[in-house]
């Protein structure tokens, strides 16, 4: 292991620091840039390595969440949002310079500061969750492992009814149709789409009865609809993807 102190971070939003033989390792932790942190190597090329934080040594005072603590599908929700503006500012910067070819001076020059957002909670309007065990899952930032999401600051706070109803039903009716669900919303109509995605071998004819089938044998539809208040279900889809294309 080695004590690495972060100075920046990635296009990804991994944090950035050097080996002590002076190599630039990328840590694929929540960690933020003026923490120092004990990390352990995953991955080493010629020119970088990869590694992971195993415990945060110094910690910056633009943190927000506890170290450790998961928020999956919010990559920077560790850091204040301050934090994130500067980190957005710093890599449109670092790209005129990098892959612009544009001197210091003229990038100071031309840019602006990041006009923030009035809403900064719960306005993403298009979720993509895995099914595992009937429960809806995230991808973990640290391990790429399905997270159960239990509360996602990002989404519509439709979502989450959506979402609760959905795994009461999959908890009553156990059911191998689906690999995922995609949640699409539109606050303006107070519509919400819903999308079932199976990843099944069976022919479509096959999964396509099965779905309606189920569908209906639960009425999914019905209890989405005593659900969702002011919100309307304009649509459900099945999206087979159990081939490369």
């Amino acid at each position: 292991t080695f004590i690495v102190d972060i100075m920046s971070l990635g296009s990804g939003g991994e944090g950035v620091g050097l080996l002590p033989s002076g190599k630039k390792v990328f840590v694929d932790s929540p960690v933020i840039p003026g923490e120092s942190c004990e990390i352990c190597i995953t991955e080493e090329k010629s020119k970088f390595a990869r590694g992971k934080c195993i415990r945060l040594i110094d910690e910056s005072d633009e943190r927000v969440i506890p170290f450790g603590e998961e928020v999956p599908g919010v990559e920077l929700a560790h850091m204040s949002y301050q934090a994130q503006l500067k980190y957005k500012y710093d890599k449109v910067r670092d790209c005129l310079l990098r892959q612009g070819g544009f001197e210091p001076d003229f990038a100071d020059q031309v840019m602006r500061d990041i006009v923030p957002a009035e809403r900064k909670l719960h306005y993403r309007n298009h979720m993509q969750y895995s099914l595992k065990d009937g429960k809806f899952c995230l991808k973990a930032r640290s391990s790429s492992d399905d997270v159960i999401v239990n509360n996602s600051p990002l989404e519509y706070e439709v979502f989450a009814r959506v979402r609760d109803v959905m795994t009461r039903i999959f908890a009553d009716y156990p059911t191998r149709l689906w690999g995922g669900v995609v949640i699409r919303g539109s606050e303006r109509t107070s519509q919400i789409l819903i999308e079932l995605v199976s990843y099944l071998a069976n022919t479509s004819e096959i999964i396509l009865r099965d779905s309606k089938e189920y569908l209906d044998a639960t009425s999914m539809v019905s209890k989405l609809d005593e659900a969702l208040g002011s919100f309307e279900i304009s649509g459900i889809v099945l999206r087979i993807s159990n081939t490369s294309t």
